[in-house]
C-alpha cells in the first residue's frame, strides 16, 4: 500500500501510477511539502491513515520552510522528473515514522534553541530587530547574531523564513506555552 499526500492532482496521479507498477511490496508514503501548512497538520494527517510501522516516508518539496526543516531527510526537489523520483525510491530507504515524529516534535517544541534564541524568535514574530534590542537592552547586533544562530540550529535559510515558520506554525497561546515551558521571561 502506498499513500501520497499532495494537493496537486496531477502529481498524485503520476506518482500513484509509478508506485503501483514499481513498488508493490513496500509501504511508501510520499509527502508533497508544497501544500504543507504546518507540521502539526501533517502529523494529524498521517495519524488518520493508521500506517504500518514499516512505512517509509519520502518528501518532495522546493525551497519552502518545511523543505528546509525536513532537509535532513533528503527532500526531493519538486521539479525533478518522475524517473529521478523512481531512482531515489529504488536506491534509498525512506525515513521511519519514529524518526519523523521525533524530528517534528523537536521542531514543534523548538527544543534545540537556547532561551535567548527562543525569546528573540518569539519577539521577531511581532517586532523588528531594533525594537527587540531596545526592549531587551542589548545591541541590534546581538539580536541579529541570536536570530542567525536560531536560524542555523533549525536548519532554515534566513531570518525571514524563521519568522514565517514561527508565524505559520504556532498560535499565540502555543508560543506563550513554549516560553513558560522553557522558563523564558521578558
Amino acid at each position: 500500500m502506498s499513500l501520497i499526500i499532495t494537493h496537486n492532482a496531477f502529481l498524485r496521479v503520476a506518482l500513484s501510477c509509478m508506485l503501483e507498477t514499481s513498488f508493490t511490496t513496500r509501504e511508501i508514503c510520499l509527502i508533497d511539502l508544497e501544500g504543507c501548512s504546518c507540521l502539526q497538520n501533517l502529523m494529524l494527517e498521517l495519524e488518520k491513515h493508521e500506517l504500518p510501522s514499516s512505512t517509509e516516508f519520502y518528501f518532495i518539496g522546493n525551497k519552502g520552510i518545511y523543505s528546509e526543516l525536513l532537509a535532513k531527510f533528503d527532500v526531493m526537489n519538486s521539479r525533478c522528473s518522475l524517473h529521478d523520483v523512481l531512482t531515489r525510491l529504488s536506491n534509498k530507504q525512506g525515513v521511519g515514522l519514529t524518526a519523523l515524529s521525533e524530528h517534528v516534535r523537536a521542531c514543534r517544541t523548538l527544543k534545540d534553541l537556547t532561551k535567548s534564541q527562543l525569546r528573540a524568535c518569539v519577539m521577531r514574530r511581532y517586532k523588528s530587530n531594533a525594537s527587540i534590542a531596545r526592549m531587551l537592552k542589548v545591541s541590534t547586533k546581538t539580536v541579529d547574531s541570536t536570530l542567525y544562530s536560531a536560524v542555523q540550529r533549525l536548519g532554515l535559510s534566513s531570518v525571514t523564513n524563521l519568522q514565517r515558520y514561527i508565524s505559520c506554525e504556532f498560535s499565540v497561546s502555543e508560543l506563550d506555552w513554549l516560553l513558560l515551558r522553557h522558563g523564558v521571561w521578558f
